[in-house]
């Protein structure tokens, strides 16, 4: 059986070669279709191919300026769209992993069945227009993975989907970021605590809670919270909690 794990922006990519190597280790022939992630390296599993087919020039090292790498991602994203559909011919499954622009992408999708999507971002007002193309988008799907039990009630509930159609994988754990083969000391000051440590990591956006996380963090004692990612969002009032 080939598979094809797709995530066009690379949006996830730990979670996307963590999926693909255990897709693989299933005995399916497995290929993430994904694009350049131009932020670092990314730890890959073993035993699949990986097709760097979208936003060939946007995610090139040439395109370090957020502004223009936005611009290029913009015109690129169509042509992009097209090859998959082209290359996923030769799959037997596709499974979405996200589709950056809905409104087009639902319209967009390979012709390919079962295609599954799995449901990473946080769900929209059910009253909102992205909740309309969402709707949309999953009645075209085959499957739904969400991760959890309260997250397949929410997309049966709010979106629509038929329970039937629903299965809840958790996340699961990165174990891999315990042993980089690349890793650096932690700074001086860092690597004097001795008490434990909570890492929240990834992008720093206002739905994923940091503010609740530091104030729920104020009433334990003992441990540390490192708050470590790109902010998506004004920090000033995260640090402010952080200080009190």
């Amino acid at each position: 059986m080939r598979v094809q794990i797709v995530d066009p922006a690379a949006y996830t990519p730990p979670y996307d070669h963590a999926l693909s190597g255990a897709i693989a280790r299933a005995g399916a022939e497995a290929e993430l279709v994904t694009a350049h992630f131009p932020y670092g390296p990314v730890p890959r599993e073993q035993g699949y191919a990986v097709n760097e087919l979208f936003y060939r020039r946007s995610s090139g090292a040439g395109a370090s300026a957020a502004r223009r790498r936005r611009l290029l991602r913009a015109a690129e994203h169509l042509p992009g769209m097209l090859r998959h559909r082209r290359h996923a011919r030769g799959a037997d499954v596709v499974h979405y992993q996200w589709l950056p622009i809905p409104e087009i992408d639902l319209r967009l999708l390979a012709g390919v069945h079962p295609r599954l999507f799995t449901m990473h971002w946080r769900f929209p007002d059910p009253g909102s227009r992205i909740a309309g193309t969402l709707r949309r988008l999953l009645a075209r799907m085959d499957a739904v993975v969400a991760h959890s039990e309260h997250g397949k009630g929410r997309l049966s509930a709010d979106y629509g989907v038929d329970p039937g159609r629903i299965e809840v994988i958790p996340h699961g754990a990165f174990d891999y970021l315990t042993r980089q083969p690349d890793e650096r000391p932690l700074p001086d000051e860092l690597a004097a605590v001795e008490g434990p440590v909570v890492l929240a990591f990834g992008l720093v956006r206002h739905y994923k809670g940091t503010d609740l996380l530091l104030e729920a963090f104020s009433r334990v004692e003992g441990a540390e919270l490192w708050v470590v990612g790109m902010p998506r969002m004004p920090t000033e009032p995260l640090r402010a909690l952080a200080a009190g």
